[in-house]
C-alpha cells in the first residue's frame, strides 16, 4: 500500500530524513557502547534497518516537527531515539515469541547456505536491552538543551517505556474481563500508542510548547499508534500466520465481537478462541466469524471513530501544510488497512 500516495514530494523529503535518523542512531550506539561487543551488535542491527529502510510511519516525529515549525530536521534526535527503542523492543519481542531473529539480521549465513548462528540468544537479548534502554537514554542525555528540557525528555522516554512494558504484560492477561473493550483499548494505548505519543510529545517539548499543547500532541500520537497496531492486527489475521488467534491474544477486534454478538454467538466465539490455541480448524472458523458482516461492520465504524478523533486533534494542533497532509494520509491508510477484507475490498473509514 502506498501510504504517501497523495504527498509524494514530501515522501522523498522524509526518505532523506530517515537516512539521517539511521546515521544518528548508529552514531549514538557507537558513542554509548564504544568498541564493545554490545556496540558491535547494536550497530549491526541498526545497519540492517538502514539497508531495508525505516518504516515510513516510524518517521512520524519528522512530520510532527514539520507541522510545528516547518523543519523536519529538528526531529532527528527524537526519531533516532525512537528507532533505537523500536529496534530493541521488536528484537526482544521476537526472542520472547521464540523466533530466531539472528537469521533476519544476517548472522549465520554463508554463501546463501544456513550455517550455525554466530550469535547466541543471550547475546541478542543483551543487544535488545542495550538498544531499548541504554542507547536512547544516552542520546537524550547528550542533547545540547537546558537541563529542565532534558529532564522532561527523559521523563517522556522513561514513562513510555514503563507504560509499554505494562501494556505488554496486560496483553498476556487471560481472565473473565480480558475482552472488555475499555480494557483492551487501554492495553493498545500502552503497548503501542505510548511510543508514538512519546515521540510527538518530545518534538513538542523541544519546540518549547506549553504542557497543554504537549499533552495534545501526546494524545494524537497515542491514537496514531493504536491505528497502526490495528492495521498490523488485520494483516496478521489474513496473512495465514494467525499468531494472535494461536495465542488467544485479546485484540480489539476480538473484544468488539465478544461485546457485540448475541449470547449464543458470543459463547461460540469464546469456545473457538480457547480451541484456537491448538486447533487449526478452530482458528479458521474463528477467523471466519471475526470477518463476518455482523462483526466487521460495527468494528469498522469503531476504527472510523478513532480516525476522526485523530484527525480532529491534528486539525486543532497544526495549520494546513504538506506535513499535516502526510500525517492525515498516514492515519487514513492505517485505518483503511485495519478495515480491509482479505480480497482487498472494504470501505475506507
Amino acid at each position: 500500500m502506498a501510504i504517501l500516495n497523495e504527498t509524494e514530494i514530501h515522501a522523498e523529503q522524509l526518505g532523506g530524513f530517515g537516512q539521517r535518523v539511521v546515521w544518528a542512531a548508529h552514531a549514538a550506539a557507537q558513542t554509548t557502547c564504544g568498541l564493545t561487543r554490545a556496540g558491535e551488535l547494536a550497530c549491526r542491527v541498526i545497519d540492517v534497518t538502514g539497508r531495508r529502510g525505516v518504516s515510513a510511519h516510524r518517521l512520524m516525529s519528522g512530520a510532527v516537527a514539520g507541522c510545528i515549525h516547518g523543519e523536519v530536521e529538528r526531529a532527528v534526535p527524537v526519531a533516532a531515539a525512537s528507532l533505537l527503542w523500536w529496534e530493541g523492543a521488536e528484537l526482544l519481542d521476537d526472542l520472547i515469541d521464540g523466533a530466531d531473529p539472528a537469521l533476519s539480521l544476517g548472522f549465520g549465513h554463508s554463501d546463501g547456505e544456513h550455517q550455525p548462528s554466530e550469535i547466541t540468544r543471550s547475546e541478542l537479548m543483551i543487544t535488545a536491552i542495550t538498544l531499548l534502554t541504554l542507547v536512547p537514554a544516552s542520546l537524550v542525555a547528550a542533547l545540547p538543551v537546558a537541563a529542565q528540557v532534558r529532564g522532561r525528555l527523559t521523563d517522556e522516554l522513561t514513562g513510555a517505556s514503563v507504560e509499554a512494558a505494562e501494556g505488554q504484560l496486560a496483553d498476556l492477561y487471560r481472565g473473565p474481563d480480558d475482552l472488555s473493550w475499555a480494557r483492551v483499548m487501554v492495553t493498545y494505548g500502552a503497548k503501542t500508542g505510548a511510543a508514538y505519543g512519546r515521540d510527538a510529545a518530545m518534538v513538542a517539548i523541544l519546540a518549547g510548547l506549553d504542557e497543554q499543547v504537549v499533552a495534545a500532541w501526546r494524545a494524537f500520537g497515542r491514537i496514531f499508534g493504536v491505528l497502526f497496531q490495528l492495521s498490523n492486527d488485520n494483516h496478521g489475521l489474513h496473512s495465514g500466520g494467525s499468531e494472535d488467534l494461536s495465542n488467544a491474544t485479546p485484540t480489539l477486534l476480538l473484544a468488539y465481537a465478544a461485546n457485540s454478538l448475541e449470547p449464543q454467538r458470543r459463547h461460540t466465539l469464546l469456545r473457538l478462541r480457547s480451541e484456537s490455541v491448538s486447533d487449526a480448524s478452530a482458528r479458521a472458523e474463528l477467523r471466519q466469524l471475526l470477518c463476518s458482516p455482523e462483526v466487521r461492520s460495527g468494528y469498522v465504524e469503531r476504527v472510523r471513530v478513532l480516525l476522526l478523533k485523530a484527525r480532529a486533534l491534528l486539525e486543532q494542533l497544526a495549520q494546513p501544510s504538506q506535513h499535516r497532509d502526510v500525517l492525515s494520509n498516514w492515519l487514513g491508510s492505517a485505518a483503511w488497512s485495519a478495515s480491509v477484507e482479505p480480497d482487498g475490498e472494504g470501505g475506507r473509514p
